[in-house]
């Protein structure tokens, strides 16, 4: 049992003079009364204090207690009422990206375009589909889903007008390699509040390793051109809806982890989400293994100090939308229970206009759930993606399943696991950076920054724009 001098700082529980202590450090969290925070404070400050008595370690689940982060929820439509859908508007691809979960041989002028009876189709569906009050978040993907314009754009239209008849919410994102993404496209997607995800691993040489034109051409250069297409209109249209990048991690690149990371950052995407390569066999060059692991631990130390510097250097608001979209569930306390939903609360629309739990399971008959013409139940698939982190074998006694939500199934269920079972390869890389996480929360609430930062943290943003007079939008 440790002595709570080690802890690095007090969240408060409730009004009842009650906080938890929180070291960063080891993810200790212990629940104390008031006089034992009073004690911390009193330490922290420099004030010498009476040997403090021992506190008892609570489990890391103690710790969320706070509302569910995503809560599915039954009705009409295949089952479920829908809060979020992916669109697949093309399979065509412009890039040959060796790790892509597609494959690299994407075909670039054959490849199919959902038809405008299809899409129409699907967004009456998706209309009637969505959550009556939260609405939906429409995700425009593919291929690459900006490469026809004429789709891209009647999409937007077509959704826009279908839930303004419907009376129901809407939301855009999409992402992109961006080398589509001309002056008229990004118009287009400032005009309709598209959330962009640029698909961009950092440097030039990180980004070239596996990310290639078909005949093998490097194309960070290209994808930039777009990026800083882009950016121009939504800085003088839209300043504060925030792009984001999606940044693939490789065995390559992860001791570029921290220099690829800042490097996005500097290019002007304030918030960078990191993911694995999942999609190819053991052994393919791009997986990461076991000897990347404490590779990734030392690059997210040193991302940790370099946020640490800029809050401490009067340079906060260059990290403040990364560290508002990491830490915002932590701060909340807020158990994630399941990942992004599918198949229950989340399906994706082929380009034909079939209806499938998600798009990494295109093609098995086990996981479609209809087509948009005349949706099917398919109570067995629902029933297999409704996975929680109380379900699962391996994240049951998992001390961190509130925190991390039990990964992709779809993952899984392509390494032949099922959907109830998470990749261990995934689930080592996700330990690393919830590790980073608890570890950055600690040391950036135990700081000057704290303070300022925790009432954006309260909001239940999911994608974070530009903070704004000490305001944080969704």
């Amino acid at each position: 049992m440790p002595h709570h001098d080690q802890y690095a700082f007090t969240v408060p529980i409730a009004d009842d003079g009650h906080w938890y202590l929180f070291n960063g450090e080891s993810m200790l969290f212990a629940e104390v009364t008031q006089d034992v925070h009073d004690h911390v404070v009193l330490a922290k400050a420099g004030v010498d204090v009476a040997p403090s008595p021992r506190v008892e370690h609570l489990n890391a689940l103690h710790f969320f207690q706070g509302p569910d982060h995503r809560v599915a929820t039954q009705g009409a439509g295949v089952g479920m009422v829908l809060e979020e859908a992916y669109l697949l508007l093309t399979d065509r691809c412009n890039l040959a990206c060796r790790y892509c979960f597609n494959g690299s041989d994407l075909p670039l002028i054959r490849g199919k375009v959902m038809s405008p009876s299809v899409l129409e189709a699907a967004v009456r569906f998706l209309a009637h589909a969505a959550h009556p009050e939260r609405g939906l978040r429409l995700i425009l993907w593919g291929g690459e889903p900006l490469l026809d314009y004429r789709t891209l754009h009647m999409a937007l239209t077509c959704a826009t007008q279908a839930f303004r008849t419907a009376n129901k919410p809407l939301t855009f994102a999409t992402t992109t390699n961006a080398i589509a993404l001309d002056a008229r496209v990004a118009e287009t997607l400032v005009e309709f509040n598209v959330v962009v995800n640029f698909s961009l691993d950092g440097t030039p040489d990180s980004h070239n390793l596996y990310r290639t034109h078909r005949d093998g051409r490097p194309s960070h250069a290209d994808t930039m051109r777009g990026v800083h297409t882009y950016l121009d209109v939504q800085r003088r249209r839209a300043p504060t809806m925030l792009p984001r990048a999606r940044m693939t991690v490789t065995h390559d690149s992860a001791s570029r982890f921290y220099e690829n990371v800042v490097s996005l950052w500097a290019a002007g995407i304030p918030y960078v989400w990191a993911k694995d390569v999942a999609w190819q066999p053991d052994g393919h060059p791009a997986m990461l293994d076991d000897s990347d692991i404490p590779v990734l631990e030392e690059q997210y130390r040193l991302l940790r100090m370099h946020i640490l510097r800029a809050m401490a250097h009067g340079d906060a608001e260059r990290v403040l939308p990364q560290l508002v979209a990491d830490l915002g569930a932590l701060h909340r306390r807020e158990r994630r229970k399941g990942s992004c939903g599918a198949g229950h609360g989340n399906v994706s629309i082929t380009t034909s206009g079939d209806i499938i739990a998600c798009y990494h399971l295109e093609g098995s008959d086990a996981f479609r759930l209809g087509h948009v013409d005349q949706a099917t139940e398919c109570l067995e698939c629902i029933r297999q993606m409704r996975t929680t982190v109380d379900d699962d074998e391996v994240c049951r006694s998992c001390e961190y399943k509130y925190l991390c939500g039990g990964g992709c199934a779809a993952k899984g269920i392509g390494k032949g696991l099922g959907a109830r079972s998470c990749w261990v390869g995934q689930c080592k890389f996700i330990k690393v950076s919830l590790m980073h996480l608890l570890r950055l929360y600690g040391s950036v609430m135990s700081g000057a920054g704290g303070a300022r930062l925790a009432p954006l943290l309260r909001r239940p943003d999911r994608l974070p724009r530009a903070v704004v007079s000490g305001e944080s939008g969704a």
